[in-house]
């Protein structure tokens, strides 16, 4: 049932809720080529072979593109990256 009164104050975020906002954030501002050699090597859990595949491109582009990607996050988010 709806409260009759609205809260003083809003409720806070837990902090798993703030890292996730701020993981999401970070990635918005990458490149696609450099958000899709992220989202498969970290969270869909593909090889660099795989990840090369699925793209359609080299190798070294793959570890190129990671290297990169992982900079310009730990830029964005350095209390978040390499936990």
């Amino acid at each position: 049932m709806p409260a009759a009164e609205l809260p003083e104050v809003g409720q806070s975020h837990d902090a798993a809720t703030v890292r996730r906002l701020a993981l999401l954030h970070a990635l918005a501002q990458l490149t696609p080529k450099q958000r899709t050699v992220i989202v498969l090597r970290f969270y869909e859990d593909r090889t660099e072979h795989e990840t090369a595949q699925l793209m359609g491109t080299s190798l070294g582009t793959v570890k190129s593109q990671t290297h990169y990607a992982l900079s310009k996050l730990r830029a964005l988010t350095p209390q978040e990256v390499d936990r």
